[in-house]
């Protein structure tokens, strides 16, 4: 009877989940159609290129969500965050004279509540989708943006913890094969609104 009630409580959370997400995501995509509806009337390039970088953001986020909503208690990969990102930085940066193809298959490792608990691997996955946007959308508008084709490649491994079965985290690499960062680049004293963002989401709310 107890395995009855628990299996049932864990059928009710996970439905529960799912239809938090599924609203979420509704509502982000209202506000992305919004932000859209208002890049196509901008004539400023450099406001029109942030508006499509805003949009890219909540787009990132609201696949996320689309993803939780359709996973039991809000499990996904790091594959399937980065596939979704990537096909929206495309769609909405990339220019259509250029080609960039951006490679997902070394990246299936697990996010959700083997990492933390179903809210906290809930939170992992759209934080996630936040800092792997900012870091394609990098390599697209800056990484690459002297080529008419490149290549980004995302991957993911789990950490061991020593002495313990579970994993102590997740690495995740993001790599162009553009021109690099300029000599002496350091994220401190050179990064942009991008990269400080993924900086402060790493380390103030992942603890990387």
């Amino acid at each position: 009877r107890l395995y009855d009630e628990m299996r049932r409580s864990a059928e009710m959370k996970s439905t529960l989940l799912m239809e938090m997400h599924h609203r979420v995501k509704n509502n982000l995509q209202m506000m992305a159609s919004l932000l859209r509806l208002q890049h196509r009337r901008t004539r400023n390039k450099e406001a029109a290129q942030a508006l499509a970088v805003t949009h890219s953001q909540i787009q990132s986020l609201g696949a996320a969500h689309d993803l939780l909503s359709k996973e039991s208690f809000g499990q996904t990969t790091v594959a399937e965050i980065a596939r979704r990102v990537a096909d929206i930085a495309i769609a909405d940066l990339l220019p259509a004279d250029k080609r960039i193809v951006v490679e997902t298959g070394e990246a299936n490792v697990a996010v959700g509540p083997a990492h933390g608990g179903v809210s906290a691997g809930s939170s992992v996955a759209t934080l996630l989708a936040l800092i792997l946007n900012e870091l394609v959308c990098n390599a697209i508008l800056h990484g690459l943006t002297d080529r008419d084709s490149g290549r980004v490649v995302v991957t993911a491994r789990e950490l061991p913890q020593p002495g313990e079965s579970g994993p102590a985290g997740i690495e995740i690499d993001v790599t162009d094969d553009g021109s690099g960062l300029p000599e002496g680049f350091a994220v401190e004293q050179g990064a942009g609104l991008g990269l400080s963002i993924v900086q402060r989401l790493v380390t103030g709310q992942l603890n990387g």
